[in-house]
């Protein structure tokens, strides 16, 4: 059973719901501070992943890469109109001056929840292993994220815990087909992929530079075949 799995999507149900129920007694200023002190939060998580990469050339390999991939197939801008029509089924009124921002700050809250390089490893650590403590520590963090996004966005962010199941359980199984390569300089060289994108994701939330995050995320997976290449060619 992935215990570890199922803890962390309801976490970000409860969070998403708990925070749309408070979002009507907070004034707007504070939900615009706490998304300014989650911008410093991804930076710092970011930087803590960052540190413990094993192997400088190929992280840097598989990110300029990666971008270009996610560049060249317009990536983000697909993910962006996928999650709009999603959003857009939904009861939820947005008003017209405010769609760039809760729809980019939408795509910062799904890339936290669903690629950090925590829940990405924790679901495969689960699967390869029954480990669940990451992703319950992981839970906890993730609490107080989604609580705090959701005061600000609504009750669309408790959803993003269905992607999210989806996500983590198809890790799941896929851990159990590439646990040979999984070795501990490729974890570390993944988590520094995954805490560069987290990295990225910190500079948008303070609006420093306009990053279009999600074309970042084809690095992931060829970090993975990078590591295999260099352990067995």
């Amino acid at each position: 059973m992935p215990v570890g799995i199922l803890v962390n999507v309801g976490v970000v149900l409860l969070g998403g719901t708990i925070g749309t129920i408070l979002r009507k007694f907070i004034p707007s200023n504070i939900k615009e501070r706490l998304i300014v002190i989650f911008g410093f939060t991804s930076i710092g998580m970011g930087i803590l992943s960052i540190v413990e990469i094993e192997n400088l050339t190929i992280v840097v390999l598989a990110l300029v890469v990666g971008w270009i991939i996610g560049e060249f197939t317009g990536l983000h801008d697909f993910l962006r109109n996928i999650i709009k029509k999603a959003v857009g089924k939904l009861p939820i009124n947005i008003e017209e001056e405010n769609k760039d921002t809760y729809f980019r700050e939408l795509i910062i809250i799904t890339t936290i929840i669903c690629f950090s390089g925590t829940g990405i490893y924790g679901s495969m650590l689960e699967g390869m292993t029954g480990e669940s403590t990451i992703l319950l520590s992981k839970s906890v963090l993730d609490f107080v994220t989604v609580l705090s996004f959701s005061v600000a966005l609504g009750m669309t962010v408790a959803l993003i815990s269905v992607p999210q199941f989806i996500w983590f359980i198809f890790l799941f199984f896929l851990a159990r087909v590439i646990s040979p390569i999984l070795t501990p300089e490729t974890i570390a060289n993944f988590k520094g992929v995954a805490g560069v994108i987290i990295f990225m994701i910190g500079i948008q939330m303070l609006e420093i530079k306009e990053i279009k995050v999600l074309n970042a995320i084809p690095a992931l997976p060829l970090i993975l075949l990078f590591s295999y290449l260099m352990i067995y060619f």
